[in-house]
């Protein structure tokens, strides 16, 4: 069951009575209809060769365009060295 916290100020907007995140509710999103169509839909791009390697900043507030076609290297002001990655950029799924 979702907790309801009341209140509080998140990214400049005042939310009230948003779902608190906990284990039971990642458990029912990860098991969703929506989730598993995602899954599906990443797993034919990535047959089809058409996944997209972002390099971006570790900030949970930064949003990938789409996630269903990304795959995502996140470090401090996405400033790491990407040698260590250098496998999965010349990926034959990574366009």
């Amino acid at each position: 069951m979702k907790e309801q916290n009341r209140g509080g100020n998140v990214g400049g907007e005042f939310y009230i009575n948003r779902e608190a995140i906990t284990i039971e509710s990642l458990i029912e999103d990860n098991k969703s209809s929506e989730a598993e169509a995602r899954r599906l839909k990443w797993e034919e791009n990535r047959e089809n060769k058409k996944l997209t390697l972002l390099n971006t900043c570790s900030d949970a507030r930064i949003i990938t365009p789409d996630p269903t076609s990304s795959v995502v290297v996140r470090s401090i002001a996405a400033g790491r060295n990407l040698e260590p990655f250098a496998k999965l950029i010349q990926h034959k799924s990574i366009d």
